[in-house]
C-alpha cells in the first residue's frame, strides 16, 4: 500500500485501480467498502503529496489554479454525463482523448 500510495502520489495514473485491488485482496471483498477505502486512501495520499510537493519546490500558481478549475467543473459534470451518455460512447471517447494525450506529450518531448 505504502508502495503504490508513493507512485501515486508523484504520478497519480493507475493508481486508483492498484489501489482498489490491494484494498479488496487486504481488507474488505466487498466492492463498495474496498472503492470507499480506496478513495480514502487516494485523498490522504494526494494531501500528503501535494504538501511535501509545494514545499519542496516553487509551484506555478496559476497552472495550479487552472488545473482545481477544471478538477472541480469536471467532478460535476463527468458524473451527470457518465450516467446519461451510452457505455460505448463513453468508451470512444475516453480512448480518443487518451491517444490525443499521448501524441501531444510525445511531440512535447520533441
Amino acid at each position: 500500500m505504502a508502495l503504490i500510495s508513493v507512485y501515486g502520489g508523484y504520478f497519480g495514473a493507475g493508481s486508483g485501480v492498484m489501489l482498489l485491488a490491494a484494498t479488496l485482496v487486504l481488507t474488505s471483498r466487498r466492492i463498495a467498502e474496498a472503492n470507499a477505502s480506496k478513495n480514502m486512501y487516494l485523498g490522504a495520499g494526494g494531501v500528503a503529496s501535494a504538501l511535501i510537493l509545494t514545499t519542496a519546490a516553487a509551484v506555478p500558481w496559476t497552472s495550479v489554479g487552472v488545473l482545481a478549475g477544471g478538477l472541480l467543473v469536471g467532478s460535476l459534470v463527468g458524473p451527470v454525463l457518465a450516467r446519461r451518455l451510452p457505455a460505448g460512447i463513453l468508451r470512444w471517447a475516453g480512448a480518443i482523448l487518451g491517444f490525443a494525450l499521448a501524441v501531444i506529450l510525445f511531440v512535447d518531448t520533441l
